[in-house]
């Protein structure tokens, strides 16, 4: 998962290419050669990228085709996923597009992109409120396009049978919205922490939650 923005898209190219690197060298203990001249092709003296996965597998195919073989094998089983996440507007999803592509012709792996889920601030406020936002808010546009990423990009449900599998998937989360405990956090009250004072002697300790007895300092200190 990932944002549309240019920083963050970059820099899950580059988690993918070293993902790719090491599965490819864990893969070869046995023949670290080939991994290496695979390597050499690839990257630059700089560690930039000179050439594709796929022009420099072809290269070695013709100096050692059962490595390269073996190197496609490896390819095809290698099948990351992409959710874009927090996408503001139509636009950024060519962002996961791009990636989907950059991906595909340079690193020659397969990637499913899933999907994306919108920037929605019912998210924020079901972060704050310990809640799933799916639970907290099931008509929320980010919790449909939850739904939607589950019955389509997961499932590989569309048309009909993908519309009533979105409907089954929301009720679902509607009815636990129901049954889901409150955690609603107010502002005046004091999530449990090292910070506090009583921090490693409290039997009530249970960090990140609401402390239940911070309230009463006023009368511990009286």
């Amino acid at each position: 998962m990932t944002t549309p923005e240019p920083m963050a898209i970059q820099e899950t190219f580059n988690f993918l290419k070293i993902a790719l690197m090491r599965k490819l060298s864990r893969e070869f203990k046995d023949d670290p050669d080939a991994i290496n001249r695979l390597e050499q092709e690839v990257f630059a003296d700089s560690g930039r990228m000179s050439q594709s996965v796929g022009a420099a597998l072809q290269k070695l195919a013709g100096e050692d085709p059962a490595a390269a073989k073996r190197i496609q094998g490896i390819l095809d089983g290698f099948t990351p996923s992409l959710i874009l996440n927090m996408v503001h507007s139509e636009d950024e999803v060519k962002e996961g597009v791009a990636l989907h592509t950059a991906v595909e012709e340079l690193l020659a792996m397969k990637m499913n992109f899933l999907g994306y889920v919108e920037h929605d601030e019912s998210v924020r406020r079901a972060v704050k409120e310990l809640r799933p936002f799916v639970v907290d808010d099931p008509t929320s546009r980010a919790a449909k396009n939850l739904a939607k990423l589950i019955t389509v990009g997961l499932l590989k449900k569309t048309g009909w049978a993908g519309f009533k599998e979105k409907r089954r998937v929301l009720r679902q989360v509607k009815q636990q919205n129901k049954e889901y405990p409150s955690q609603q956090i107010r502002e005046s009250e004091t999530i449990c922490s090292v910070q506090c004072f009583y921090w490693g002697d409290c039997e009530y300790q249970n960090g990140g939650y609401p402390c239940p007895v911070r309230h009463l300092d006023p009368i511990f200190k009286s």
